[in-house]
């Protein structure tokens, strides 16, 4: 007697079917780097060989959200497409696409770009966030002259030490090392949070600072050739 087996198909077609209807899914979001080569008229292929120097399949990947854009391959098509940095990282529908100079975004921004410039491009891409935090540091200063006039000193101060707690607070590694660095230089609670324990936290933005300037110099000395 032989026996006859039915293979039922449906499971599968299932799968399949519930896989490419995320794929589907994944595509209608918006991703930066799906935005700027197709506004370039760049295949995936031309796209990933002379423009972010990657596989095919990194861009693939990006582009359809399966592999974060990183910093370091973020920059590279930053410089060499002359996009905005920051537009390029965040993914966000909402924000301008604009070019490294803050214009609308043009196919000829892409055209100027050159390898003669993408040493300088890539530096200034690489200090965009802390440019971007050292100039909020700018705005914060001025806000606290405001805060003066109408002596409003410590309702300011309150709200922004909130702020940076909340934010130390999102990476546990980082602060329990300042926790351990504010109860290792003073026998008060950690209630003092903002307070000048050492100068060597006005070192760092120095530092900081120095290197954001260069950066910015370096940025406007490419832009003018």
């Amino acid at each position: 007697m032989v026996r006859t087996f039915k293979l039922n198909l449906y499971p599968l077609l299932v799968v399949v079917s519930y896989n490419m209807k995320r794929k589907r899914q994944k595509q209608r979001k918006f991703n930066s780097v799906r935005h700027l080569r197709n506004f370039l008229e760049k295949t995936q292929q031309a796209f990933a060989s002379h423009i972010a120097r990657c596989s095919r399949f990194s861009i693939e990947s990006i582009e359809t959200n399966r592999l974060a854009l990183s910093a370091a391959l973020g920059a590279k098509i930053a410089a060499a497409t002359n996009c905005d940095y920051r537009w390029l990282m965040s993914n966000d529908e909402k924000l301008p696409f604009i070019n490294s100079d803050g214009r609308p975004y043009a196919k000829e921004d892409a055209e100027r770009a050159s390898e003669k410039d993408a040493s300088e491009s890539i530096q200034f891409a690489h200090s965009g966030p802390e440019v971007a935090v050292l100039i909020g540091a700018d705005l914060l200063l001025r806000v606290l002259q405001a805060a003066q006039a109408r002596n409003a000193v410590s309702e300011f101060i309150s709200r922004f030490e909130n702020y940076v707690r909340s934010e130390v607070g999102r990476f546990a590694a980082l602060q329990d090392e300042i926790y351990a660095e504010i109860r290792g230089r003073t026998s008060s609670s950690l209630a003092f949070f903002i307070y000048a324990r050492s100068t060597e936290p006005l070192r760092r933005i120095r530092r900081r600072a120095t290197a954001a300037i260069q950066a910015v110099k370096a940025r406007e000395k490419a832009i003018k050739k």
